[in-house]
């Protein structure tokens, strides 16, 4: 996972879960292009990663869980730190 170029530095809010982190983010056309470009890197590099995505109706943020088996909140801990 890329820092820089991941939704993460976009979000509106980030929220810690057992095993990974929730995020909330602008429901706009460039946002929700970063999350699905990120996701599709993301999958080849970490496929012990998964993507939830909830598009809401309305316009309403969008919400992204990143989760995982035992061990991915640590591994997304170091990597959002570097």
């Amino acid at each position: 996972m890329h820092r820089k170029a991941d939704p993460v530095t976009r979000a509106l809010e980030v929220a810690g879960l057992a095993d990974g982190y929730r995020m909330t983010l602008s429901a706009d056309a460039d946002v929700l292009t970063k999350i699905t470009a990120t996701i599709n890197a993301e999958r080849h590099c970490c496929p012990f990663l998964q993507f939830d995505l909830r598009v809401p109706a309305g316009g309403s943020d969008v919400v992204l869980n990143l989760t995982g088996p035992d061990g991915t909140r640590v591994f997304l801990d170091a990597l959002l730190a570097a």
